[in-house]
């Protein structure tokens, strides 16, 4: 199944992404201007979901159908987070079948609705060596809704990881603690909705801290203990390009996100 992973840090609302361009020679920035993503959230009334380590979405941009998408487990790998992810088509007013089924096999038969609303204002920049996406770098202004109304703003950036070594990374997390970020948090975007919304989330929803570093190869994932969650396919597909996504010019597509 696709792996996500990716480096969260909670920012302030005024916080600039700074420019990261050459941060690592032979990497260029190409930043993909702005997009307002919808996201809902679905679970049960007891979170059954979040609990089994669990999450299932859906998520569109203006113009677009959207997709669901599901995702199962979560381990530390140094700042990184690493989830096993599978998208699904189908309508946002109800979860697919093939979703549920998964879930069915997780957690057994569970009345789902949705639970959390979230519009994320995100800024991207993708980092490309060659023509391969290292990493995409997300500004992102997250609003918490209920209704009509907004709950909580809270501000995000993500640095989602595809092919970066170590030293890209930690070339990117140096650029952007200059401009002023602090120290990465773990805590899904749903989650501190969640609690926005009122729900009491205890701390210590991911799995215990392992020392590999966030590059590991896929055959060295520790993540694979989390695959058990989700159905066997065969070969996974490549991951989509976020919505809007276009190659520049002068680079052929490379490396889904």
């Amino acid at each position: 199944m696709p792996e996500e992973r990716e480096i969260k840090i909670p920012v302030g609302m005024d916080f600039v992404l700074p420019d990261l361009g050459g941060v690592v020679e032979g990497i260029r920035a190409v930043d993909r201007g702005r997009v307002e993503l919808s996201a809902t959230y679905w679970d049960t009334d007891e979170l059954t979901l979040l609990h089994a380590k669990l999450g299932l979405r859906h998520r569109s941009a203006p113009g677009e159908q959207g997709k669901w998408t599901l995702k199962a487990g979560d381990r530390m790998v140094g700042d990184a987070v690493s989830r096993e992810e599978t998208d699904f088509p189908g309508s946002p007013d109800q979860p697919p079948e093939a979703a549920v089924e998964v879930i069915r096999k997780a957690v057994g038969d569970v009345a789902l609705h949705p639970v959390a609303q979230l519009v994320t204002d995100r800024h991207s920049v993708d980092l490309i060596a060659g023509d391969t996406r290292w990493a995409e770098v997300a500004d992102d202004r997250v609003s918490v809704r209920s209704g009509d109304a907004t709950v909580e703003s809270f501000g995000e950036v993500e640095v989602e990881l595809f092919e970066a070594d170590e030293a890209l990374i930690d070339a990117v997390m140096a650029r952007l603690r200059a401009a002023g970020i602090g120290e990465p948090d773990s805590t899904p975007k749903y989650v501190r909705a969640l609690r926005a919304l009122g729900h009491q989330i205890p701390n210590g929803q991911l799995s215990e801290r392992v020392s590999q570093p966030a590059h590991w190869s896929e055959e060295r994932a520790a993540a694979r203990l989390t695959r058990a969650a989700l159905p066997s396919v065969g070969t996974p597909p490549p991951r989509p390009h976020p919505p809007g996504w276009q190659p520049p010019s002068d680079v052929a597509p490379g490396r889904a996100s």
